[in-house]
């Protein structure tokens, strides 16, 4: 039983690298098609409307959920066996592409942690600001200082040697 269907647009390098990832197009399978299985179908890039299709299927009997690959009205496997394959290898082979291990708690799929925010940071945030206000508040006071020492201050006596010449 097919459980979603969806559709999205995209450019022929997205399809691209689908194709990389799922051993559809590149130097990969032309070795296998060359050396392994010369019946195998190597892409070189996607032609201009190209279609990609992941269908979803769940077999309710053992709880388990189905991907088949279609692209361009051919189906591939894309775990090397039959065309519908258990979405645990599949996502196997997304995982090797992940920029991040964390994706899930990125996008919020999974909550964070219950650790606490790295505690550290935040004193030192704190510490910078009060040495900052500190900072400041010294400045100023030595500058009022400063500016109250040279009105209190005596004028020099001049010097009767600077007079006479």
């Amino acid at each position: 039983m097919c459980i979603r269907d969806s559709t999205y647009s995209a450019h022929d390098t997205n399809l691209h690298n689908y194709l990389i990832a799922f051993n559809l197009t590149g130097w990969r399978c032309e070795f296998e098609r060359i050396f392994i299985n010369n019946q195998k179908t190597c892409f070189s890039v996607p032609e201009f409307a190209s279609l990609m299709l992941f269908e979803i299927y769940e077999d309710e009997t053992e709880d388990e959920v189905f991907i088949k690959l279609k692209y361009n009205d051919q189906e591939f496997s894309l775990c090397g066996g039959p065309t519908m394959c258990p979405f645990s290898d599949v996502r196997e082979i997304f995982e090797q592409y992940y920029i991040y291990p964390d994706w899930e708690q990125r996008c919020g799929l999974i909550p964070p942690p219950d650790n606490n925010p790295r505690n550290w940071e935040i004193l030192v945030h704190v510490g910078l600001i009060f040495l900052g206000i500190l900072f400041v508040i010294l400045t100023i006071t030595l500058t009022i200082l400063l500016r109250i020492k040279q009105k209190h201050r005596r004028p020099r006596s001049l010097d009767s040697s600077v007079i006479s010449a």
